[in-house]
């Protein structure tokens, strides 16, 4: 099994102070494996972040199955800030190389 860790208030400032990109957000994605020596919660995460400031994408995750029947898990990603608060959910569709970084919808 996999986690994915949500961090809504996540702000990439780049060496820098760029308020403007404050609280873009982002979730971590740890994956898995049969065996529980190869789980690697704590080491080299994928991250994937939010495309607006002040978005707080991540703030909640839920499990979507297999909304396109290729038997590998997707999840919803909500961006309650989105848009100037209009707010967002992000559909990403899980594959065998893990989570694609698009969404498949919004």
């Amino acid at each position: 099994d996999d986690v994915v860790v949500g961090a809504p208030w996540y702000t990439d400032y780049k060496g820098g102070t760029d308020y403007q990109a404050a609280d873009t957000g982002a979730i971590y994605i740890y994956y898995g494996s049969e065996w529980l020596d190869d789980f690697d919660l704590l080491e080299n995460p994928d991250k994937m972040t939010g495309s607006q400031p002040n978005a707080a994408f991540g703030f909640s995750i839920a499990s979507a199955g297999d909304m396109n029947g290729d038997n590998f898990n997707d999840i919803f990603v909500g961006a309650p800030y989105h848009d100037d608060g209009l707010g967002a959910v992000f559909l990403f569709l899980g594959g065998v190389d893990g989570l694609q970084e698009v969404p498949s919808q919004t």
